[in-house]
């Protein structure tokens, strides 16, 4: 038992096994870029009570930068970087 275990052990740590399945390269996070920053943003939300001034609100946003992020019901948020 004990000498399966530590073919088992030394077939693992060969690198073999993981040609099998996820590696834990999958896994790791890379690091972040040196001299650079994450992009930062700015968000408003606002809620319109029809179809048509939904329309002329999502409009207005979309013609000064604003994008839309995600929508639940009437409410509408919206994200823009910041400068």
């Amino acid at each position: 038992m004990l000498k399966r275990n530590l073919t088992f052990a030394s077939i693992l740590a060969a690198g073999l096994l993981p040609a099998c399945g996820p590696t834990w390269s999958n896994y790791v996070v890379p690091s972040a870029r040196t001299g650079t920053s994450p992009q930062r943003w700015e968000y408003f939300c606002d809620s319109a009570p029809t179809v048509e001034s939904a329309t002329d609100k999502l409009n207005a946003a979309g013609a000064q930068g604003w994008e839309l992020a995600g929508a639940a019901g009437t409410v509408f948020c919206f994200k823009r970087p910041l400068p």
